[in-house]
């Protein structure tokens, strides 16, 4: 059994690496699906509250994501505008570019580590760029 979680939330960054506009600072509104899987319904019938999810989930995009400039460690207009006051979120060294697939590794590492208390486990974190383009995170 599975439950699956939205959470959204606009941000902005750019790919240091990539060869046409995306080098470029620009942002989206980001949509993550977060997917919570227990082996059987429990005997309260829920997997996990999604109330717990929400928290969780919302919680970290909140506080870390929404609103800020999401940026590769190396990325001098993340450090620029971390000294102007702004928010910018830096991507781990081991993930680096933000990129679809790297922030949907990140919310899946995250919310395993999150949901860890709970008796099962986050088996799939799907982040929308946009409304066509989106990249999925499988445990």
């Amino acid at each position: 059994m599975q439950v699956t979680r939205v959470h959204e939330w606009d941000a902005g960054h750019r790919v240091t690496v990539h060869g046409g506009q995306c080098k470029h600072a620009h942002g989206h509104r980001y949509r993550a699906e977060v997917t919570f899987s227990l082996p059987t319904t429990p005997s309260s019938g829920m997997v996990l509250d999604f109330g717990i999810m929400k928290d969780e989930i919302g919680g970290f995009i909140d506080t870390n994501l929404d609103h800020a400039y999401m940026a590769h460690p190396a990325d001098e207009v993340g450090a620029l505008l971390r000294d102007l006051g702004h928010r910018v979120y830096t991507m781990p060294e081991h993930l680096g570019q933000p990129t679809a697939e790297n922030i949907a590794q990140l919310l899946g590492e995250k919310m395993t580590e999150n949901l860890n208390e709970y008796d099962g486990e986050v088996v799939k974190v799907v982040v929308y760029e946009t409304p066509n383009c989106w990249a999925t995170w499988i445990r």
